[in-house]
């Protein structure tokens, strides 16, 4: 079985040479847990949290103009809110299914 990735690019956290507050998306942080709660049920997904402004090129060229934007295997799944949790799930189910 392949490997999928789960790709978060957040706003909040470190960007560049400064660190932006976590109060500015507490969606981030909130995608975040999700992302590693889901994932964590998967042996075979990686997941990657990339800085939004420092991956700005990569992040707009795979749709992702509003964070927190989440990819997977590449692809758009979410941006700019919290992913609901049972299509996230059923979604990844569904790439190993």
């Amino acid at each position: 079985m392949s490997k999928s990735i789960v790709t978060l690019f957040p706003i909040a956290g470190k960007q560049f040479f400064f660190n932006v507050p976590d109060s500015w998306c507490k969606e981030c942080d909130l995608t975040h847990q999700l992302i590693e709660k889901i994932t964590s049920d998967y042996e075979n997904i990686e997941i990657e949290v990339k800085p939004w402004l420092e991956n700005l090129p990569k992040a707009l060229i795979h749709g992702g103009w509003h964070p927190p934007v989440v990819l997977v295997n590449g692809k758009l799944f979410s941006q700019g809110v919290v992913p609901n949790e049972r299509i996230l799930r059923n979604h990844l189910h569904n790439l190993f299914h």
